[in-house]
């Protein structure tokens, strides 16, 4: 116990050492050089602890696309920005406005420009767009195979210690002489990607998770044809006339502000406030087993009309299934999504329901307004029994739903308006509406209200703020923006709402309250430094009082990090992170939590390579002072670890490109704990350190 409370102090001096060690660039060398990582992009999401934010290798993906094949910003492509939460409603309307005023940009710096554009969006986005027209606009006038571009990857992750799942003789299994899970403890994944002339797109995705059989029996094609537990893929047809897009296997849908239905960032709120009016229809790009449709998808427009529909029909996992005498299926508690397939139980619930979709959104814009009519009906080939716990009594059950609604933007000078209500099966409606505005230069406030009926019913869309179901809360959210003189930026956020009914985690209507600040610095010689607080009020159940009726009682969470980057020629950029977390907990007290890291990364000048380190001290030893950390992976993969406990944490990731064609990905990490073993149940290992390897290769022909 001793010994590890010496490595902060280690970890410190060895900041110390490499902040004198490169001293920063002086005022003579300003450049335009921007400190930018994934993690630029995903702070809008990355301050959630929701498990499914743990893996947005889809979002990844898209932003990797765009640093290797930048938007058109004078085109509709800069949509894109504002739907994956680069940047605000406001801010897009405005880059339309300047277009309109005076016409296309001629540089990216001309951003700078625009009004509520403030100097850290700018300078995330200028990576990720182009002032040229996008390519698809070209006139291609014979076929070449030289056009075709295709990519292809290869990935392996393992542990060097497998848990108690995979070992045979274990007493607790139901077969002892078998391992309990009933695969290699390797995950394996393939994507191969296939573009001809952006006018064209195949896919195809095949992955095996830790615990799962190499091949297992397909529902797909026949019970005696084995594939991979995930074995997907896709067509896309591009501008076909006035059809922009047309979609053949599986893919994402997203409609208006994510109420009705959210197929990737909808729904999400965060500094950038709510992502935009979606309408949009695209691949399923990731290796993830659930969150898509499978069937086709069509995206249409004339003059300034737009149509998307849909029709899907595939196989999902259902939880607590029930089947006649011929074992055809009769009912079922829940959708698994957890996209498991090791034990028994999992392989006996995989792709056991079957599940249809249809739907459509039709769409008016001009230069103030946008709306549109939402329509979508699903149907089970079982019917979802109806819960007897207290938190789903309000829930989806039965076979079938029919939701509906109208999703509107209005756009004035100053001030944007936008709304979206919904409407299930059983009359209950869910609706968000909100305003954004700009008082003055250089600051903005958004407003949004959320309003879910009790009743409301819905399996496909979000609420504003969480990712569980959009039924029975109400609630305000109000974001300040401000930027300063000399690069400064001051962020508010406050949110209030009320659950109407039982959560999960209490037995009782309950008031939950939300606080963000956080200021930034940043100046010209790649050099920044952040500050942010957040305050959390989550009422619990109170142990003493609620024998028999729950009482609920206040918990909060206070969380500070302080965090500074900067880059030191040649080839150097570090970061240092200090975090903190309070729980004070209303029965008893408990311990502050800390983390500390430090992240060198290194582009040798001779070779088309680069290496990240990252060196981590945590002392977390509550779990509800649990903090979450970014990390860098391989390529279209996520990893947001918890620290919990106390111990050390190392990763290494190197990548090098030593042909234009070929990419090589190496990941070491490590975890060390001096309190406690790692896992619990199945997944639990012999011992406190815990190491994993993953490898990646990517090989690629340009079109």
């Amino acid at each position: 116990m001793k010994a590890t409370g010496k490595y902060p102090a280690v970890l410190l001096i060895l900041n110390a050492i490499l902040y004198i060690s490169f001293p920063f660039p002086g005022r003579s060398q300003e450049n335009d050089r921007h400190i930018i990582a994934y993690e630029d992009y995903a702070e809008e999401i990355l301050s959630t602890d929701e498990s499914y934010l743990s893996s947005l290798e889809e979002w990844q993906n898209m932003i990797d696309c765009w640093l290797s094949k930048p938007l058109g910003i004078n085109s509709e492509e800069a949509d894109w920005l504002m739907e994956y939460k680069i940047i605000s409603l406001f801010q897009l309307n405005k880059l339309k406005e300047y277009r309109l005023i005076y016409g296309g940009l001629l540089s990216v710096h001309e951003l700078s420009f625009i009004e509520g554009w403030d100097f850290q969006t700018i300078r995330k986005v200028i990576p990720l767009v182009t002032v040229d027209n996008p390519k698809a606009q070209r006139t291609f006038k014979k076929f070449d195979f030289r056009s075709f571009r295709q990519d292809l990857i290869l990935k392996t992750t393992f542990n060097t210690i497998n848990s108690k799942g995979y070992r045979k003789g274990n007493t607790e299994s139901e077969y002892p002489a078998e391992p309990y899970y009933s695969g290699s403890p390797f995950r394996l994944a393939l994507r191969y990607d296939l573009e001809y002339r952006n006018k064209l797109a195949f896919g195809l995705r095949m992955e095996k998770d830790p615990g799962e059989q190499l091949f297992i029996s397909s529902s797909l094609f026949s019970k005696k044809i084995k594939t991979p537990d995930l074995f997907s893929g896709y067509l896309n047809i591009k501008s076909l006339g006035p059809v922009r897009s047309l979609i053949l296997g599986n893919y994402r849908v997203s409609f208006g502000y994510g109420v009705s239905l959210a197929g990737g960032q909808s729904g999400i709120n965060g500094r950038s406030g709510m992502a935009g009016m979606a309408n949009r229809i695209r691949p399923q790009t990731s290796v993830s087993e659930t969150g898509f449709f499978r069937g086709i998808a069509l995206n249409a427009c004339y003059g300034r009309f737009s149509l998307t529909g849909f029709g899907s029909y595939q196989k999902i996992d259902g939880t607590s299934l029930v089947t006649d005498s011929l074992g055809h299926p009769v009912s079922f508690s829940s959708i698994d999504k957890s996209g498991l397939h090791r034990t028994i139980s999992e392989l006996n619930s995989r792709k056991s329901i079957g599940e249809n979709v249809l739907g459509g959104f039709l769409v008016y814009s001009n230069n103030w307004l946008k709306t549109g009519i939402i329509g979508m009906y699903s149907q089970f080939d079982a019917s979802i029994v109806k819960s007897n716990r207290p938190y789903k009594k309000f829930g989806f059950n039965g076979t079938t739903n029919l939701t509906g609604g109208i999703s509107s933007t209005l756009w004035f000078p100053k001030v944007h308006i936008f709304n979206e209500t919904s409407v299930c099966r059983n009359k209950a409606v869910a609706m968000i509406t909100g305003l954004e505005m700009m008082p003055a230069p250089g600051s903005s406030i958004s407003i949004v209200h959320r309003s879910f009926d009790i009743g409301y019913q819905n399996l496909y869309g979000s609420g504003s703020i969480t990712s569980g179901p959009d039924s029975g809360e109400k609630g305000l959210q109000v974001d300040i923006r401000i930027e300063l003189p000399k690069k400064w930026l001051i962020e508010w956020m406050t949110d209030i709402s009320r659950s109407l009914w039982a959560r999960y985690d209490l037995n009782a209507p309950s008031v939950q309250k939300e606080v963000r600040v956080s200021a930034e610095k940043a100046w010209p010689q790649a050099l920044s430094m952040s500050f942010s607080f957040r305050y959390l009020q989550n009422p619990v159940t109170d142990p003493v009082s609620s024998a028999w009726i729950c009482h609920p009682v206040k918990s909060s969470r206070y969380k500070f990090r302080l965090e500074g980057r900067f880059e030191a020629p040649p080839g150097f950029r570090f970061k240092t992170r200090v975090e903190c977390s309070l729980t004070p907990g209303p029965v008893k007290a408990i311990k502050p939590g800390w983390l500390l890291f430090q992240d060198i990364e290194y582009t040798p000048p001779v070779m088309d390579a680069k290496i990240w380190l990252r060196v981590c001290f945590f002392d977390v030893m509550d779990y509800d002072s649990r903090i979450y950390a970014y990390e860098n992976d391989v390529l279209y993969d996520f990893t947001s670890f918890m620290h919990y406990g106390k111990g050390l944490r190392g990763i290494m990731l190197f990548r090098w490109t030593p042909a234009d064609w070929l990419d090589l990905w190496l990941r070491l990490s490590t975890v060390y704990y001096n309190n406690r073993h790692i896992g619990s149940g199945w997944d639990e290992i012999d011992g406190n350190r815990q190491n994993e390897i993953e490898i990646q290769v990517r090989m690629k022909t340009s079109g």
